[in-house]
């Protein structure tokens, strides 16, 4: 553990943690819910044949380019992004709007089926004794459904128009309301300097930057109250940072 800032230990009630690509790898997730999703609309839409993953990826973040202000809610900009693509390829409005949404919950479906190691869960489930957990992030995984309902109190991620994804304060504003407790008795622990540290740094959380491939800080980062290389760090707070904060 590595501490950049001084933070008030005394004062922490919350831990929130980033889900995607913090608890779990979240690139072989998604991959394969991609897959699923698109696999599903080429057996209802054969036009979509020649279509593979990458393609189907990249139209999207080519729509992403240009409706900025959907990426503030990935469910919003997969659902509208799909019926667009459904609709130049002739359908009826109605029509793709259904396909898009079917395919959605094909692609929810496989994007929650996830492994959580379980050297997290017993760090989850030591951490739940002493603070309350909270998720907090810019995704749309399903607590529940991936098995950490029982950890976290909560769950809060971006709304189109409402409330904007990190590293925007909001969502770690709408966790301190929604607490009860003052941003600083938040700390967010998250793998994105830009996001989750970015988003601490401004709701006026503490951040703590999980680095488990031990990159390098650099001077254009946002920097965070402490560093860690593994969760299980977190379990030592107390005695780690004794006599420094």
């Amino acid at each position: 553990m590595r501490l950049y800032k001084r933070f008030d230990l005394c004062r922490l009630q919350v831990i929130s943690f980033d889900l995607d690509d913090t608890l779990y790898d979240n690139v072989p997730v998604i991959l394969n819910a991609e897959s699923a999703q698109l696999a599903f609309l080429q057996r209802k839409v054969p036009r979509l044949q020649n279509d593979d993953r990458d393609s189907w990826i990249a139209q999207r973040f080519d729509f992403a380019k240009e409706n900025q202000m959907l990426c503030q809610d990935v469910s919003q900009l997969r659902l509208i992004a799909t019926t667009e693509k459904l609709k130049k390829l002739g359908i009826p409005v109605e029509e793709a709007q259904a396909l898009s949404k079917a395919s959605f919950d094909v692609f929810l479906a496989a994007r929650n089926q996830i492994d959580i190691p379980t050297a997290h869960l017993d760090t989850l489930n030591q951490l739940k004794a002493h603070y309350r957990l909270i998720a907090v992030t810019n995704g749309n995984a399903d607590i529940k459904a991936i098995g950490l309902g029982e950890f976290f109190e909560s769950s809060l991620s971006p709304t189109l128009n409402e409330v904007n994804m990190k590293p925007a304060p909001d969502l770690l504003h709408l966790a301190a309301e929604s607490c009860g407790v003052p941003a600083d008795a938040i700390l967010h622990v998250g793998d994105s300097l830009y996001s989750d540290v970015g988003a601490a740094n401004a709701s006026g959380a503490i951040g703590c930057w999980l680095n488990p491939q031990r990159s390098r800080l650099s001077n254009q980062a946002a920097l965070p109250h402490l560093e860690i290389t593994k969760l299980s760090e977190l379990l030592a707070l107390g005695s780690s940072l004794k006599g420094v904060l």
